[in-house]
């Protein structure tokens, strides 16, 4: 049997960190999924965590990081809440 933190539950959980202006501990928790994770989950998941690991990139000064990790949620995850989520950060909105 998986734990919780084999699922999309530690990318949420992550998430709410990251939210909540726990950035650090959150994107470790993100990262974690990314790497380890991910793969076992359906691709919108993965979407999420690139959603969060571009703002990361961003909020580091990392433009060029940010923008390839945007696209990438994009490709993952091309739901109209994603494209919400990401012309909020990028001032573009995606489309399909």
């Amino acid at each position: 049997m998986q734990s919780a933190r084999e699922s999309p539950a530690l990318l949420f959980h992550g998430a709410a960190l990251y939210e909540t202006g726990r950035q650090q501990s959150g994107i470790a928790e993100i990262h974690e999924y990314l790497l380890k994770f991910a793969k076992n989950w359906t691709m919108n998941f993965g979407g999420v965590a690139r959603y969060y690991a571009a703002l990361q990139a961003r909020r580091e000064g990392r433009q060029d990081h940010a923008s390839t990790l945007f696209e990438q949620a994009w490709e993952y995850n091309t739901s109209d809440r994603m494209a919400e989520l990401i012309e909020k950060a990028t001032g573009r909105r995606p489309e399909k």
